[in-house]
Parts: C-alpha cells; sequence; structure tokens
C-alpha cells in the first residue's frame, strides 16, 4: 500500500500503539503522523476524542489549578515525567481502549435502528398526521423526530406497511419506477459458433451417441427455480432445487452434485460427457462448469436454439411432471 492509498484508511490497532508509544517518549502529533503516514490533524483528534481521565489523588491536587500541559498539544500526560507523582486529575491515551471504543462504534453505526410493533404503529400514526394534514414528507420525518430515516419511511410507504400510501405523497406519484438491470445475456459474436447445427456436427465428428440436457423450470418470477437434467439415451431426468436462478447458483449446485459423485466413486465427466444447454441461465453457467469438470471429460454447449419439443420428444413429458412435482410434491414454504 502507499503512503496516499493509506493516509485515507482508518487507524488500524497498529497506528494506535505507534501513538500511544509516540506520546510516551514525548514525540510531537507531527512526528508521529510523519510515522504512522497521516495528517497530523488525525492525531490530534484521535487523542482528544479518546483521553481517558484518572481522578485526583487527593484534596490538594482538587484544589491546584489545572496543568497547562493539558491544555496544549499533546493533551495527555503520557510523557510527562512528574506523572508518576502528580496528585491532579491525569490524562491519558491507552491504545487498547481507543481501539475498542472505535470498533464500538463503528459496530453500532453499521447496525442502524431496529423498530418494534409498539414503536412502529406510534411512529406510523404520527407520520400518517402529518402528511394527511398536508405536510411533505421530509418535512414530517425532520420535525416530528422518528427514528426512522426518510428513505425507510418511502420504503415503507411503498410496501404498503404504512397507513399512508404513495398516493397521498404529492411529490412521490410523479417518479417512474427506477430501471431494473436484465439478467446478462450472451452476446451475438459469442453464440456464433453455439448454434444447434453446429453442436450436431460436432456429435457427429466426435462420435457422440447421447447427450444430457440442462435447463430450468421456472415457477414464481423471483423464486425457486428447478434445474433440470434429462439422459436422452433413456429419458431418466432428475431436477435439483436452486434458490436463485443465477449462474452462481447453478455453478454452486454441479459443484456440490460432482463432489458427492466423486465421493460415491463415480466420475461426474463419465456420466455426462456433455451437457446441452440453451442460451439463457446455462449459457452463463457453461464457463464455471468447464472449471469443474473432471480430467476435462464432459462439455458443456451452448445451443442457440431453446429446447423444443420438436429437437426433444422427452421435454414435453418432463415440463408436464415438474408442473405437477411443484404443485403436489414440493411443500408451500419453498
Amino acid at each position: 500500500m502507499t503512503d496516499q492509498e493509506k493516509r485515507y484508511k482508518h487507524l488500524t490497532e497498529e497506528d494506535r500503539m505507534e501513538i500511544q508509544n509516540g506520546l510516551n517518549v514525548g514525540m510531537t502529533f507531527k512526528q508521529i503522523a510523519r510515522r504512522i503516514q497521516k495528517d497530523q490533524t488525525t492525531v490530534s483528534k484521535e487523542v482528544k476524542k479518546h483521553i481517558e481521565k484518572q481522578p485526583a489523588r487527593s484534596e490538594k491536587g482538587l484544589a491546584e489549578p489545572v496543568c497547562e500541559k493539558k491544555l496544549k498539544p499533546p493533551f495527555v500526560c503520557n510523557g510527562c515525567k512528574k506523572s508518576s507523582r502528580c496528585q491532579q486529575e491525569r490524562h491519558f491515551y491507552v491504545a487498547r481502549k481507543a481501539h475498542a471504543a472505535y470498533r464500538e462504534t463503528l459496530v453500532a453505526s453499521r447496525e442502524g435502528i431496529v423498530l418494534n410493533k409498539e414503536t412502529f404503529y406510534k411512529e406510523d400514526q404520527i407520520l400518517t398526521e402529518a402528511v394527511r394534514n398536508g405536510q411533505h414528507l421530509y418535512h414530517a420525518v425532520q420535525s416530528t423526530g422518528v427514528s426512522m430515516s426518510l428513505t425507510s419511511a418511502y420504503r415503507y410507504a411503498k410496501k404498503g406497511y404504512m397507513s399512508f400510501s404513495v398516493l397521498d405523497l404529492p411529490r412521490a406519484v410523479k417518479f417512474k419506477p427506477r430501471r431494473v438491470s436484465r439478467e446478462p445475456r450472451l452476446p451475438a459474436k459469442a453464440r456464433q459458433e453455439h448454434s444447434y447445427e453446429k453442436f450436431l456436427e460436432f456429435c457427429e465428428a466426435e462420435n457422440v451417441p447421447s447427450w444430457v440436457e440442462m435447463d430450468t423450470v421456472i415457477g414464481r418470477p423471483g423464486g425457486k427455480v428447478l434445474m433440470t437434467f434429462i439422459f436422452t439415451c433413456c429419458n431418466f431426468m432428475f431436477a435439483i432445487l436452486l434458490g436463485d436462478k443465477t449462474a452462481a447458483s447453478a455453478s454452486t449446485a454441479v459443484q456440490a452434485l460432482k463432489d458427492r459423485l466423486g465421493r460415491s466413486g463415480f466420475s461426474f465427466g463419465e456420466i455426462m460427457p456433455v451437457i446441452l444447454t440453451d442460451n439463457g441461465l446455462s449459457s452463463t453457467t457453461s464457463r464455471p462448469l468447464r472449471t469443474i469438470s473432471k480430467e476435462n471429460l464432459n462439455r458443456i454447449c451452448s445451443s442457440a436454439k431453446p429446447i423444443i419439443p420438436a429437437k426433444s420428444p422427452a421435454w414435453r413429458k418432463i415440463t408436464r411432471f415438474c408442473v405437477t412435482f411443484s404443485r403436489r410434491a414440493l411443500p408451500s414454504t419453498i
């Protein structure tokens, strides 16, 4: 890491130890900052923010005027030679406690505000009354002192959690919904050599009598999907339940299948030497599958045409089975 890159990073525990050691030997903020490659203002703020105060040892120390060394840099008694016998209130910088306080603040700042049911209903009533009186939602959140943020209030209103809806907000109804990025598709240039005709030529040249057709059956949009594998030699099919329709979920499931077959003494590449997919999810999955194949025995051929009943007679029967199975056999919670 270069000096410029480290300059804009948070202080580490090692940096705080360097600050404490520098204060103990009487170094200035500028000298310490040069050692840890930070600005001297950063060192000054760090020391003043994490000063640990030790009470006075006697009534005489309370009566004495405040030591001038605590009113100017370095603001602490770390490097003072008289600190061991000083009777006044002493200030110290302890790196271990300073870093613990920093970690606690860092965690607390990322937790957010947790609303219970009573607090939510109370704040909902306050904001609903303000909005229906013609007050802007921003003004309502700022003036009423509710704990939820403006973004959370808009999000709860859009999801229907609040007593008021988006239609009650004069400006929000004018906003168009944000564009949702579509799933990445295989570029047209990459599909030129991935046609069904090319696949048939490949099978003829490599003397491939049968193959495995892989595809996905979508249920509820955005929900779980079934990734099916059909063996054309015998019309045998099995399916794997995926959490979502992404290449990462598919490659993880196939990797688990490969590991399970390997532990049972079978070879994934020998069972499925060639896998035929379409240009949907499976085409984006072919690259991870190549990396997990054992000894490169299995090959993934992405066809430019989807797997249709005309090319795969078993597909109509398989689709009907998947729909029936998903409706009758699978629990409604998945």
